[in-house]
């Protein structure tokens, strides 16, 4: 350092960073965040800024990628964050961080819409709304697989979700569906009807019903759901005719009744 050298040009980073954090000047602040020549001194100058103008210009213009999505993690203006996560193009990371600052669904709906931009962007807008009709929407029309299913993941909708686990073309959104479906009567109706192994066996283990369980461990013709059956079962009686019977083909359907048979009798 020069005689004539601010203290934050210091070659020392630690004695840059000291200084950074006792600087009340914003001006110097603002030169400091994008011209400091240690990244974690930009950094620090970064967290004190409060200029939109000046952390959106950081966002754009630093050669830093690393920079610029500290930078971003500052910002708050809804209209500065819809335009990096539309058109930031130089970084997905950067994008990325923009849209989980996003709260507007207005602009959220409107970035998932737009079939022009990122897949993997429009997904991670996806997980920032909430507005329930949007979701279903795009949970049942939008082209992309990997967008409806998280959409699906985001519903809260019972009616929605309930179309969807019993109407899907696809087996995985069905599947996805039924993970946060509570109405009991309905996941009955899917555990015995659907005709994927794997929907039936999801759906089975959202049951509570004792008698359905019973009714799907001893009878139904997918092992893999009478296996999901006995792991939601709670009476030994109906656990201790699952092990004795010989005509259970699934060797680890009876395992798993005779495992939680041992469990109950080891409380007792």
């Amino acid at each position: 350092m020069t005689f004539f050298e601010p203290d934050w040009m210091n070659e020392n980073e630690e004695a840059e960073l000291e200084a950074v954090k006792k600087e009340t000047d914003y001006s110097k602040l603002c030169k400091i965040a994008k011209n400091a020549s240690h990244y974690l001194v930009r950094k620090e100058a970064i967290k004190k800024l409060i200029d939109q103008s000046i952390l959106v210009d950081v966002v754009k213009n630093d050669d830093d990628n690393t920079i610029r999505k500290a930078a971003c993690l500052w910002l708050t203006d809804q209209t500065l964050l819809a335009d990096i996560a539309k058109n930031n193009c130089n970084s997905e990371e950067v994008r990325f961080t923009a849209i989980k600052k996003l709260t507007d669904q207005t602009v959220l709906t409107d970035i998932v819409t737009k079939k022009d931009i990122d897949p993997s962007v429009r997904e991670e807008a996806v997980c920032n709304l909430t507005d329930q009709t949007v979701l279903a929407r795009i949970a049942k029309n939008d082209k992309n697989h990997y967008i409806r299913l998280a959409a699906i993941r985001h519903l809260t909708d019972q009616t929605v979700l309930t179309d969807i686990a019993k109407n899907s073309t696809s087996k995985h959104m069905r599947y996805t569906a039924i993970e946060k479906l509570t109405n009991q009567t309905v996941l009955t109706n899917i555990a015995k009807n659907d005709k994927d192994m794997y929907v039936r066996a999801a759906a089975v283990q959202q049951l509570t019903d004792q008698t359905v369980l019973t009714d799907i461990a001893k009878n139904d013709v997918y092992e893999e759901a009478r296996a999901r059956a006995v792991c939601n079962l709670t009476d030994p009686t109906v656990l201790a005719d699952i092990v004795k019977n010989k005509k259970e083909t699934c060797k680890n359907v009876r395992w798993l009744a005779a495992n939680k048979l041992k469990n109950y009798d080891d409380k007792l």
